[in-house]
């Protein structure tokens, strides 16, 4: 049996995020824009209200929810003898709570991910609906970095239910002081489990404060761009499978508020994939499209 390579799609938000956003071949950047959209509403404030200390400062205690939407296309690019395209929408409500600790740099943090809905396509009525996830995560106020070590796969079939959420979708590496320097960089590396292929992504997001942006603004915009490199390998019907790629993203994100939080996050990436059996070679294009916007109070 010759398989069509499945169930890979991948959180580039980074994950988050690469958030789950797919794999492609690295496009410049100019070719994958951010959608700019009308700028988010930053009325909103926490229950918790703390001394501004510093306009990207988005870890001070307290919690705010999220709207989180994903759309994603995968299209066959070569090895299959049919050109075809699928698609999936990801919705979930996510929320962040911040457990300050003025003594200590780092702040205790948990991603709660509920209400999380896979749509294979859109407008589709067949669903499916996953179980509410819990993330417990440390961050680095200064640096914005997530500290925590990441959860080690012990296995990866195809029978795999490994989690659809790790937290940086909404949590960015926003440096706490970014409004003077403005502009940083950070790398990270996840490992994630798709259709029994572990994959290994090896992420460079480069932040910049928006140049028309104040130093203390209400709202601070930031543009990220990121660049993934995947390999990985695994089994799929009883054949050892090589998986390879690269990607890019474009995000735009809007913090503002008091205290100041992550008010939306809209952007696009693209993924190409080349998959590697001995009776196949497949390469697939995945572009998608992710917007996660917070909740007024």
């Amino acid at each position: 049996m010759v398989p069509r390579f499945t169930g890979w799609y991948v959180t580039i938000s980074w994950l988050t995020t690469w958030s789950l956003a797919s794999c492609a071949s690295a496009p410049t950047p100019s070719t994958v824009p951010a959608s700019q959209g009308d700028r988010p509403p930053i009325t909103a404030v926490d229950s918790t209200v703390h001394a501004l200390t510093s306009p990207l400062d988005i870890y001070q205690a307290g919690s705010i929810r999220y709207d989180y939407r994903l759309t994603s296309t995968v299209q066959a690019i070569a090895g299959d003898s049919i050109p075809r395209t699928d698609s999936v929408r990801i919705t979930a409500v996510l929320t962040a709570t911040f457990n300050e600790n003025p003594t200590q740099r780092s702040t205790d943090a948990t991603l709660k991910a509920d209400s999380i809905i896979v749509a294979p396509h859109p407008g589709s009525t067949v669903s499916s609906s996953l179980q509410t996830q819990f993330v417990p995560l440390r961050v680095d106020r200064s640096t914005g970095r997530i500290t925590s070590p990441r959860a080690v796969l012990t296995e990866c079939t195809q029978e795999t239910q490994d989690i659809v959420f790790h937290g940086d979708e909404i949590l960015p590496t926003v440096l706490r002081e970014g409004s003077a320097s403005r502009s940083w960089a950070d790398t990270s590396t996840s490992e994630v489990c798709r259709g029994g292929l572990r994959m290994q992504l090896a992420r460079i997001a480069r932040y910049r404060v928006d140049p028309s942006t104040p130093t203390r603004p209400v709202q601070t915009t930031i543009i990220r761009v990121a660049d993934v490199r995947v390999t990985g390998n695994g089994l799929q019907w009883q054949q050892p499978v090589q998986v390879s790629g690269e990607g890019a993203a474009v995000d735009t994100l809007f913090v503002g508020g008091i205290p100041p939080r992550l008010r939306q996050l809209s952007g696009q990436s693209q993924l190409e994939l080349e998959f590697h059996s001995p009776m196949r070679t497949q390469r697939f294009l995945q572009r998608s499209v992710t917007v996660i916007t917070a909740r007024l109070p």
